[in-house]
């Protein structure tokens, strides 16, 4: 096979791999109830299992707060709450290979309330759950 020929073919395969790349859309939502939320952004965890590729999952999320003032702190205080997200998604995921919205916003919520109280953080509410991967 000549040079040319050997390029033209790895064009093609990572091309097709492009091509495949799945994303399984898994939205779903909570209509927030009333009271102050404050929009968290998305992570993103690599999710465990013994299929081919990668598969990872993206959790859009919300804080709820009751007091005006715990916005600043929770703006403040932004870095270690996606910290605390993703290490207990990753953590989830080493023992785990399905996840159910329940149980991703269930864990959220107990992991945030438990590092920063319930007077700071009402609750979690996740926005939307996507499942992509290769």
């Amino acid at each position: 096979m000549r040079l040319n020929d050997q390029v033209w073919t790895c064009i093609t395969a990572i091309l097709m791999l492009c091509f495949l790349a799945v994303k399984t859309s898994v939205q779903a939502s909570e209509a927030p109830a009333g009271g102050s939320y404050l929009d968290m952004g998305q992570a993103v965890v690599q999710m465990s299992g013994t299929e081919c590729g990668i598969r990872n999952l993206a959790v859009s999320y919300q804080l709820e707060y009751s007091n005006p003032s715990n916005a600043a702190y929770l703006t403040a205080n932004k870095p270690k709450v996606q910290s605390i997200v993703f290490g207990a998604l990753s953590d989830y995921f080493a023992t785990h290979d399905s996840y159910t919205f329940e149980s991703v916003r269930a864990l959220l919520d107990t992991e945030i309330r438990e590092a920063f109280g319930a007077d700071i953080v009402s609750s979690v509410v996740i926005t939307q759950v996507s499942q992509f991967g290769q």
